[in-house]
């Protein structure tokens, strides 16, 4: 255990030369979520143990980088624009045409994620991503200075693809099936694994295309695609890192093969990528949260029973807490995983359907918050 903070590269070299006193060397270290990927791979170079070459690094955690390199290479993205004021905003959106999507460029987890309509939407967008990034940036180490205005692809149909990446090369392990919240925000509300679309070729061909675009030669990537009014699937973000959120849990429940063990192994320069093509899903496995009415939370009725394809629940919410609209990961009052011995052949709702009951019957609510 080293006492560093992880997002630090410079307090991670030092830790681990101390540990190099008592004989002890790192084989390779591991990013496992966006905050990580810059930091793990800065130590790797340092050492001179391998890991992502510092462009890819820059194209994974910069989403301008990322599109410009994305539409460089051909693959499908939507436009955008680089802003940092409310006069350059405004002319991103001149220029894109509205709808438009606000976010800001080097966050995740859909925080400071909203739709404008209107000129008047976006600049009230940009002024809610900001006070998105004023509250978290600190915490999770992030610049937030600049923020991305990309063309909307209107839709609410989204999967995000695990991708094993390795030089010059790519495999689809899993397609996730996502449920969004109500817009004009992006809230991740349910991930379901297999999605129906597992196998669709052009998905699976465009997801590889952008992980290699981006230059990513080892590890898992997660790529998030949407589809637009014709079918056709655009990529809206790739990260260097394991999909978030459980999905990883999801991923070994419905396939019976440990996702993890492929990045890390990866990184440890095995070849996994004929392991991840042939990775057969047996059944489905489902991620939801918990959201409760807009208001104050008065009591929590825990222990009722529970449907049977619920496996696990988790309460995160108090009698006291005040719920607000699903906008991120951080309004959220708990989750259930959920398992079904069959694979569904077209989109199911069950996820999001079974966490809204569960949730209307576990909340009691109060007044309805400011």
């Amino acid at each position: 255990m080293l006492a560093a903070d992880p997002k630090d590269a410079d307090a991670l070299l030092g830790a681990i030369r101390a540990e190099a006193a008592h004989g002890r060397h790192p084989r390779i270290v591991v990013p496992l979520n966006d905050w990580t990927v810059d930091s793990a791979n800065a130590v790797n170079r340092a050492l001179g143990l391998g890991g992502l070459d510092a462009t890819t690094v820059t194209n994974a955690r910069n989403k301008h980088a990322m599109k410009e390199a994305l539409l460089a290479a051909g693959v499908r993205t939507p436009r955008s624009r680089l802003v940092e004021s409310e006069q350059e905003l405004l002319a991103a959106v001149e220029e894109l045409g509205l709808p438009v999507v606000i976010k800001p460029y080097d966050f995740g987890g859909s925080g400071g994620v909203v739709l404008a309509t209107t000129r008047e939407e976006a600049l009230a967008g940009l002024a809610e991503s900001k006070g998105v990034i004023a509250q978290y940036g600190e915490a999770f180490n992030i610049l937030g200075d600049k923020y991305l205005v990309e063309q909307m692809v209107d839709s609410d149909d989204e999967v995000s693809v695990e991708v094993l990446c390795g030089a010059g090369r790519a495999r689809v392990l899993a397609v996730t099936e996502k449920y969004l919240s109500p817009r004009p925000w992006f809230a991740e509300l349910a991930h379901l694994v297999p999605s129906h679309r597992t196998g669709d070729r052009e998905l699976t061909e465009l997801a590889e295309a952008a992980c290699t675009a981006l230059g990513i030669d080892r590890g898992l990537a997660h790529v998030e695609i949407k589809f637009g009014a014709d079918g056709a699937p655009w990529v809206i973000e790739v990260a260097a890192r394991p999909g978030g959120d459980g999905i990883m849990d999801q991923v070994e429940r419905a396939y019976a093969l440990n996702p993890y063990a492929l990045h890390i192994g990866s990184y440890l320069g095995t070849d996994l990528l004929d392991v991840a093509a042939a990775a057969v899903p047996t059944r489905t496995s489902a991620i939801a949260f918990l959201k409760a009415a807009p208001g104050r939370i008065e009591d929590v009725l825990d222990g009722k029973p529970l449907p049977p394809e619920v496996r696990t629940i988790n309460i995160s919410a108090k009698p006291g807490d005040v719920s607000q609209a699903a906008k991120n990961w951080s309004t959220r009052e708990g989750l259930i995983e959920l398992e079904w011995d069959e694979l569904f052949g077209a989109k199911t709702d069950l996820p999001v359907t079974t966490a809204r009951d569960l949730a209307d019957q576990i909340f009691v609510m109060g007044e309805a918050a400011g």
